[in-house]
């Protein structure tokens, strides 16, 4: 930087330092760019916010939809196998009910 770009560099800023005009402006422009920073902060997090809701409600949806239809397609092939009793347990006990799904791959 040249010796004139200092000098003229600490011209503008002794004019700072003594222009309230000039500071008052200055630190009014400085808060209404952090207002707008803080704005868009807000809208962003509000906008992720509502994005993950979306997204969990509609996961949630994708797998009760997936549930029951393993469900459906296990007690129908126990049905088709004449397993009657296996079909009742498989009504009441949701820790058998998960084996099954497993051992017939439908989870």
């Amino acid at each position: 930087m040249s010796d004139t770009a200092i000098k003229e560099a600490m011209d503008y800023e002794k004019q700072f330092a003594t222009n309230n005009k000039l500071k008052s402006a200055y630190w009014e422009h400085e808060r209404t760019m952090r207002d707008i920073a803080s704005a868009l902060y807000s809208r962003e997090k509000a906008g992720q916010e509502r994005g993950e809701k979306i997204g969990q409600e509609r996961g949630e949806k994708i797998g009760d939809k997936t549930g029951r239809q393993a469900l459906s397609t296990l007690l129908q092939k126990l049905l088709e196998e004449g397993q009657k009793e296996e079909f009742d347990r498989v009504l009441r006990d949701n820790e058998y009910q998960e084996k099954l799904l497993r051992e017939y791959h439908l989870k």
